[in-house]
């Protein structure tokens, strides 16, 4: 199975809040994330189902690791997914490392420094702190 139809298929477990069958496309360390992620209790769940996208044509692979792009059809922007081979099989990473990378990502295609951010709310949370009696 090429990357691009693990993807779909893990997608597409995920839109119908399947996070088992999500699991047998996902790489070994985003085992637990996904067991975390799919208990009914914490509302993540519920993030994925029925959400509107397209996976493009974009992919690239460089050896036993691939990126592909995936759309948001709200308009939103691309990010890619990323999957590694393991066992000669295709699997997508999704852990927090993983999501948080994707959002940097993003973030850094619309023309926001990242590290200017993050610094500016961090010297805002200390004035706010200092400010306090």
């Amino acid at each position: 199975m090429s990357p691009k139809e693990t993807l779909t298929k893990f997608l597409t477990a995920l839109q119908h809040g399947d996070f088992a069958e999500a699991k047998k496309y996902a790489t070994a360390n985003s085992q637990s994330f996904l067991d975390m992620a799919g208990k009914s209790d914490n509302g993540a769940a519920d993030v994925y189902k029925n959400q509107d996208f397209t996976i493009t044509d974009n992919v690239s692979i460089n050896g036993d690791e691939a990126a592909v792009e995936v759309k948001d059809n709200s308009g939103g922007q691309g990010v890619n997914f990323r999957l590694q081979k393991q066992s000669g099989a295709w699997k997508v990473e999704f852990n927090l490392t993983t999501l948080f990378d994707m959002a940097k990502d993003a973030l850094k295609k619309t023309g926001v420094d990242v590290k200017k951010e993050v610094q500016g709310a961090i010297d805002s949370l200390k004035t706010d702190l200092d400010s306090l009696p």
